[in-house]
């Protein structure tokens, strides 16, 4: 349903949940929107990405922390992407409006790249 639901939102007529160009797009998108949903608590996103907001919510208001499998889940990917960008975490940043597929393009070339200028490069092949 997940998937259903964001290639809707992505406008993705024709979509194959096994695509890793939907899952990437997809994924990010998702990721983003559980960010701002979650006022850019990254643990909270995460754990609602795992395990859906509506559980995070409910975890939430029981005054509850997030249970044992969600936070092992949550450090996981922490120390995945500290092992892959070869760096400590970076700061989230604070949630904004404009997390539309461009926005969310530029600041994934963002993360990934620094600022950096490709104009004047040849294209390959």
């Amino acid at each position: 349903r997940t998937a259903a639901s964001l290639a809707k939102r992505l406008e993705w007529d024709d979509y194959d949940p096994e695509d890793p160009a939907f899952n990437v797009e997809a994924g990010t998108f998702y990721l983003a929107y559980q960010l701002k949903r979650f006022g850019g608590n990254e643990s909270l996103a995460l754990a609602a990405y795992n395990t859906g907001p509506a559980r995070v919510r409910r975890w939430q208001r029981a005054g509850r922390s997030l249970p044992r499998y969600s936070r092992r889940y949550v450090a996981a990917v922490q120390r995945a992407r500290r092992r892959y960008s070869g760096s400590s975490p970076t700061i989230v940043p604070k949630p904004r409006g404009d997390y539309d597929r461009a926005g969310l393009r530029r600041l994934l070339r963002q993360k990934l790249y620094g600022d950096r200028n490709d104009e004047g490069l040849d294209s390959p092949g």
